[in-house]
């Protein structure tokens, strides 16, 4: 089964095909019971997916909300004197190693 037919099977069981499709499709099923297979499938996984809580919208917000008000915003921290000096050191210490690798 390729791509694009499986592309069509969830779209099938996801109701998204207009009703032409969705008999064509219907009737391709009947003949081949691999298509029919993952049909059930998908329709397996839409029946799933309805049966789980939704989380509203506005809830999720205002945690996010809360989140930044304990929080507050914090600044990027600026680079350290110890950022600075350690990228000199290890340069020094790589060329220090490719200089011993070659002597």
């Amino acid at each position: 089964m390729n791509k694009r037919f499986e592309d069509q099977l969830a779209k099938l069981a996801f109701g998204e095909l207009s009703t032409s499709e969705e008999a064509e499709l219907r009737r391709l099923c009947e003949g081949d019971p691999e298509a029919g297979k993952t049909l059930e499938q998908f329709q397996s996984i839409r029946h799933g997916l309805k049966q789980l809580p939704v989380t509203p919208h506005q809830l999720s917000t205002e945690r996010l909300n809360e989140a930044i008000l304990r929080q507050g915003l914090r600044s990027p921290a600026e680079p350290s004197l110890w950022r600075w000096l350690s990228a000199p050191t290890w340069a020094a210490a790589a060329v220090l190693a490719i200089w011993g690798s070659w002597s």
